[in-house]
């Protein structure tokens, strides 16, 4: 690393990871106004419609399984280039995060899987249905 200045000039640009998460909150919050649109202006008083999850299948947890591991993954970079020493702290960071990663995309598929309407065939329908419809068995 060069000392330029007051400023450390490091090896890659570390404002890149900001802006992927900057542009990936912002496709959630349009996402999330999307659902919100569709429940509650759209569909005012139709229960059935709470029933599709819309989009939330896809801006919960998938895009957020996406920001943390930018962002975990750029603080366990911060810990091993503050301290080398630190690397057996950075492996145990970079497996929570990829096993929470792979956890999450996993929920994504399942909520993804039950939402699209090749599954409603079976019986199955979005992730509100089972808060919205009551189970009389």
């Amino acid at each position: 690393m060069e000392r330029n200045g007051c400023f450390f000039q490091l090896a890659y640009n570390p404002t890149l990871p900001a802006y992927f998460v900057f542009l990936f909150e912002t496709a959630q919050t349009a996402l999330t106004g999307a659902d919100v649109y569709y429940w509650f202006i759209a569909g005012f008083g139709d229960l059935n419609r709470l029933r599709n999850s819309n989009f939330s299948a896809i801006d919960s947890p998938t895009i957020d399984a996406f920001i943390s591991l930018i962002v975990q993954g750029f603080f366990c970079y911060r810990i091993w280039t503050l301290n080398k020493r630190m690397w057996w702290l950075c492996l145990i960071i970079a497996i929570v995060r990829t096993v929470r990663f792979l956890s999450a995309l996993f929920v994504s598929y399942t909520l993804l899987s039950r939402s699209f309407p090749w599954h409603r065939r079976s019986g199955q329908h979005g992730v509100a249905s089972k808060l919205v419809t009551p189970n009389y068995r």
